[in-house]
């Protein structure tokens, strides 16, 4: 397959989760902070939510994400709140659209935010600003409804990031993973795919 984003992103390491490469669980800085959009400067060990079983997460890719920004702007010291707002953001790109195509598809969890979801569908909020906001970072499968999650954790694991090599950006550049936050045409190009897998997984 010829994927157009030339590095794979980054997934979880363990037995059962491991998809391409190493998780990434290093902080933002040396006192373990880290910068949640929209929730302010919040402590890992103090997060509104305690979830063990995450499907993915935005930690797992905030060092890759955060050594190439550092290289693209020339950055040295450490990020303001601006900057590592917009890491963030980078680092769960995949994730955001992926939990944009559950919220478009009324998948999400029980407990999804009602206002919340609507601004995703409305185009008033990204998948990745839900997921920063609302979820704290963690795609967890408490988030999916529970009639999906077997195809959501299957598919996610074995074939989402085959998906999103070869689908985003849509406009053909060949660009590192983690160097781009998906526009709508992203999406539409991206839903394509898992629309088709969702339906072949529907289908057996």
């Amino acid at each position: 397959m010829n994927n157009k984003v030339t590095s794979y992103c980054d997934s979880a390491d363990s037995e059962s989760e491991k998809v391409m490469v190493k998780m990434d669980m290093t902080p933002v800085d040396n006192s373990g902070t880290r910068f949640y959009p929209k929730t302010g400067v919040i402590s890992g060990k103090y997060l509104r939510r305690s979830r063990d079983m995450a499907i993915d997460k935005a930690d797992w890719h905030w060092k890759s994400a955060a050594e190439l920004y550092r290289e693209k702007h020339g950055i040295t010291g450490e990020f303001t709140q601006k900057q590592a707002d917009e890491i963030w953001l980078l680092a769960s790109n995949h994730i955001g659209l992926f939990i944009k195509w559950l919220i478009d598809h009324n998948l999400q969890g029980e407990d999804a935010d009602i206002e919340s979801c609507q601004k995703v569908r409305d185009g008033l909020m990204t998948g990745a600003e839900y997921l920063m906001s609302d979820l704290d970072g963690k795609f967890c499968e408490e988030d999916v409804n529970e009639n999906v999650l077997e195809f959501v954790e299957q598919y996610y694991k074995n074939e989402y990031f085959n998906d999103y090599g070869a689908t985003c950006p849509c406009n053909g550049h060949n660009v590192p993973c983690y160097s781009f936050i998906s526009d709508i045409d992203d999406y539409h190009a991206l839903k394509k795919r898992i629309d088709a897998a969702y339906q072949k997984y529907r289908d057996q």
